[in-house]
């Protein structure tokens, strides 16, 4: 569990894979983006975001994350279960 919940949730799509180190930077532009307002809170259900991607050709991956370095993220809300032990993010 974490103590933040985001409306920066987006996704691209991809002919190959994507590899990043840990807390490295998406360097990619996704094509469907959560509308701002959109807080992902629920921890127990799928949230859903709509939008439209009209593919090119041989899309096999879809990259799900925030795409915004730490700078760009202040889309969070704070939620804080009662425990210590959730994790200081918003995913």
């Amino acid at each position: 569990m974490t103590r933040y919940a985001t409306a920066n949730f987006e996704a691209h799509f991809s002919a190959d894979s994507v590899f990043y180190a840990p807390f490295g930077i998406i360097t990619i532009s996704p094509q469907l983006v959560n509308t701002p307002s959109n807080f992902i809170t629920d921890t127990a259900n799928w949230v859903s975001f709509n939008g439209t991607f009209i593919a090119q050709d041989g899309e096999r991956f879809v990259i799900l994350g925030n795409f915004n370095d730490s700078t760009q993220s202040v889309d969070t809300v704070y939620q804080y279960y009662g425990s210590n032990t959730h994790r200081e993010v918003a995913y």
